[in-house]
């Protein structure tokens, strides 16, 4: 039986029952030890008086004890009225349960209220109680409002409005969860608790939090229509909320678009499902990838309804087909191996293989079986089978098995808590960058003598409309694209060091991709070229090539990258350099000195203590069972990250160790790379793409004849002997 399913009511039935019963076999245990032995042939009738006397000992409490009961026999006496007053009270509790949270919030103020109950609203209720802060619930079923008091909220059942918002306190909330409905009706929510906040507030009251959400990106641009912020701004705020937005840029954040890729840079990737979470990620990759190659993404949409998903797209993203290289197929998910084989057939050479695939379906299990069949099928040809991320509906970790066995990157997403700690931690983290981009962009307008308010752009973030608030949320990801780019990337600011700066060389280069993904962006939104600007018929004299720009507005965008290191200063973080370490060696067996892997150890931080700003990045093959184990201590130790070149599928490097335990370890060496580059047949081979990549050499060697030599040559063998160290002149500034 699952004690948890049961409410409080089954759950004492249950007790009640089972005291009773040991109440019983207390009882006849004593009864029967203190009555005489019963004579012989009449053993029936002393049966039945045992029966009959342990009977009226539990049920008859109040009547007088038998001389013949001995212990524990009275102890039957207690369970009756025992049990009897704690149900009572456990009742009468339960029952007044609600009433006196609701008094407390009601009393104390600073409470949060929720409209409903959502998987979404269910989260940020727990994360809230865990806090220890007092939380209403609005309910419009009574099953809803159970579900609110055992999750330890208060809960006030009536439809939303100003009876609803009286009950529940909202003039003396702090924070106001709307997250329960469709986007039209919670905008329609938020105008009605805005107008009662508005009107009831006290005036020395801090302002009401608002968190509303919202996932459809062109409604999130009307919000500031449907509630007017200038108005309300000293007793409500408003934070759009948008659980499919959260979840795209979560993944773009912790798996980026170039993770994996062949030695053509390019991002090719498929959407299965082109839902709200689909299309956010579309959007993302659209707006985002798009690095100095300048190369357009290339991006694939399966869905059953892909003419429709296309003119729906298109409608509110009219240059989504110039921005990106797009292509629709209708076609049903369940279909399984014979939808990858029609993919693989119908697609040309570019979008054959893809960088990534995303499976968006709203149904768990229709993800997990098109990514077995996309596993069986790769690795039957012979090819690399990509990242895949499936959307998942809970938080157990993904199948490894099952047909999956062939794809090293399976990365679920997009379930309730994933999304809700990105509400609560994502978004503040990246919205920081975002509004210290907007603090200077409002700064430098206010320089130049403009007003406040002159320009919808012109505004403090907290008054900035959603859209603007999304371009920045844009930029502010895109400036993490560019350092990644660049071959650098976030770090505490003690580490990254406040003195960065990127060279004129670098700033050239990123002031063009900057611009790139500004046209991106206004493309997107339906822009066009014209020689005077008009914002409302979407008109702008800069959407040209970067080098077709004046050199005044050239000067905007690199002021955009030499800024970007303070940007990131004011939120907290500093930028490092990778420092990157071609690490090669001969194929030897796995199995490793101590004085290797000490010697190893000891060189990694002492790259680490020369260069403190910079970041370690191994390169190498995975060739080398030597340089397999320097990879392996490097992260063990994090003291560096693992980027490999690969010349053959994961599935055969794999295929090609004999022993299990070695299997798992290369297994681990893969799934935790931070950059993956296939060298098909004929391209560039692994090897030498490594020894382009390293700044410095670690050479490992069985012996010192097989060492190769050169100034930036750090040489160990087997046996853990530093032959060679590289000039300090040769190191990364």
């Amino acid at each position: 039986m699952n004690w948890s399913r049961l409410d409080w009511r089954g759950r004492s039935a249950l007790v009640f029952v089972v005291v009773l019963l040991l109440g019983h076999v207390a009882a006849l245990w004593g009864l029967a030890a203190g009555m005489p032995a019963a004579p012989y042939g009449d053993e029936s009738r002393f049966y039945r008086l045992l029966v009959t006397e342990t009977l009226r000992l539990v049920w008859m409490p109040w009547a007088g004890l038998s001389p013949d009961a001995h212990a524990p026999a009275p102890w039957g006496r207690a369970v009756l009225p025992l049990t009897a007053a704690w149900i009572a009270g456990e009742a009468l509790l339960r029952l007044a349960r609600n009433p006196l949270r609701l008094y407390g919030a009601m009393r104390r103020g600073g409470h949060c209220v929720v409209a409903g109950l959502s998987p979404f609203s269910v989260r940020l209720l727990a994360h809230w109680r865990r806090e220890g802060r007092a939380v209403v619930v609005v309910c419009a079923s009574g099953e809803e409002a159970e579900r609110a008091v055992r999750a330890g909220a208060a809960a006030v059942r009536a439809p939303w409005g100003a009876q609803a918002f009286g009950r529940c306190g909202l003039a003396r909330a702090a924070t106001v969860l709307i997250a329960a409905a469709t986007d039209l009706e919670n905008l329609d929510m938020a105008a009605a608790a805005a107008d009662f906040a508005s009107a009831r507030r006290a005036p020395n009251a801090p302002p009401l939090n608002m968190l509303l959400n919202v996932d459809d990106p062109l409604l999130r641009a009307r919000v500031d229509e449907r509630i007017d912020r200038f108005g309300r701004l000293e007793t409500v705020q408003v934070r759009v909320v948008s659980s499919a937005q959260i979840a795209a840029r979560r993944l773009v954040r912790d798996h980026p678009f170039d993770r994996f890729q062949y030695s053509a840079p390019g991002t090719n990737v498929w959407i299965v499902g082109l839902g709200r979470v689909g299309e956010q990620i579309a959007l993302a990759i659209l707006r985002l990838a798009r690095y100095r190659h300048g190369r357009k993404p290339v991006l694939t949409v399966i869905d059953r309804e892909a003419e429709r998903r296309r003119a729906s797209l298109l409608a509110r993203w009219p240059g989504a087909e110039s921005v990106g290289d797009l292509r629709f197929l209708g076609a049903e998910a369940d279909q399984g191996e014979s939808l990858v084989t029609r993919l693989v057939q119908d697609l040309p050479g570019e979008r054959a293989c893809p960088t990534a695939v995303y499976l968006c379906l709203a149904s768990e299990e229709k993800n997990t079986a098109l990514a077995m069949s996309i596993a069986t099928l790769f690795a039957r040809a012979g090819w690399t089978v990509p990242p895949l991320y499936l959307r998942r509906a809970g938080a157990r970790p993904q199948p490894a098995g099952f047909g999956l066995e062939a794809c090293t990157w399976v990365t679920g997403f997009g379930d309730v808590d994933w999304i809700a700690d990105g509400a609560l931690s994502l978004q503040a983290e990246l919205d920081a960058i975002a509004r210290h981009i907007h603090e200077r962009y409002l700064a430098e307008a206010l320089a130049r003598g403009e007003a406040i308010g002159a320009r919808r752009a012109v505004r403090p973030w907290v008054l900035l409309p959603e859209d603007l608030k999304d371009d920045n949320r844009t930029v502010a990801d895109h400036h993490l694209v560019k350092l990644r780019d660049s071959g650098c990337r976030l770090a505490p600011s003690a580490e990254g060091g406040a003195a960065f700066e990127f060279g004129a060389d670098e700033i050239e280069l990123l002031a063009e991709v900057e611009h790139v993904r500004w046209l991106a962006s206004r493309e997107l939104a339906g822009w066009r070229y014209a020689a005077q600007r008009d914002d409302a018929a979407k008109l702008h004299p800069d959407m040209v090539a970067f080098g077709d720009l004046d050199e005044s507005r050239k000067e905007l965008d690199r002021a955009v990258i030499r800024g970007l290191p303070a940007v990131l200063r004011e939120a907290g973080l500093g930028v490092a350099r990778d420092f990157p370490v071609a690490v090669t060696g001969p194929r030897t067996h796995w199995a490793f000195l101590p004085g290797f892997d000490s010697a190893v150890a000891e060189e990694l931080a002492r790259l680490k203590r020369e260069k403190p700003s910079r970041q370690v990045v191994l390169w190498t093959t995975l060739e080398s069972a030597l340089a397999c184990r320097v990879a392996e201590i490097g992260l063990n130790q994090g003291t560096a990250k693992l980027a490999l070149a690969l010349s053959e599928t994961p599935a055969a490097v794999l295929s090609r160790q004999q022993d299990d335990t070695v299997r798992g370890r290369m297994r681990a060496l893969l799934s935790s790379a931070d950059r993956v580059i296939m060298t098909p047949d004929g391209a560039e081979s692994a090897a030498s793409i490594v020894q382009g990549k390293g700044a410095v050499v670690l050479a490992l060697a069985v012996d010192a004849t097989d060492l190769p030599r050169g100034p930036g040559v750090l040489g160990i063998d087997a046996a853990g002997r530093v032959l060679c160290r590289p000039d300090t002149g040769v190191l990364p500034n």
